[in-house]
């Protein structure tokens, strides 16, 4: 199974604060760059600002700059 494939299948998964890695570079990113996650992006940009007393936001738009590898060995960029 590629990182991908396992990525898709985790998306299915209940996850919960326990079983997550909270360093995780990789599903850090794949969490707050993938389209269809904006209720999480947002949720988290509004609870800093909501504990620096600053203003919410009401929407986001995930503009994904990744182009993330599909094997362990491949090269990947960013836009």
């Amino acid at each position: 199974m590629d990182e991908f494939e396992y990525l898709e299948k985790s998306k299915n998964e209940i996850i919960t604060i326990d079983s997550l890695n909270k360093k995780n570079d990789c599903f850090i990113r794949y969490l707050f760059s993938d389209e269809g996650n904006e209720n999480i992006v947002l949720d988290f940009i509004n609870g800093v600002m909501i504990d620096l007393n600053f203003q919410t936001f009401n929407n986001v738009v995930i503009l994904n700059p990744f182009n993330l590898t599909k094997y362990l060995d491949g090269k990947e960029s960013i836009v």
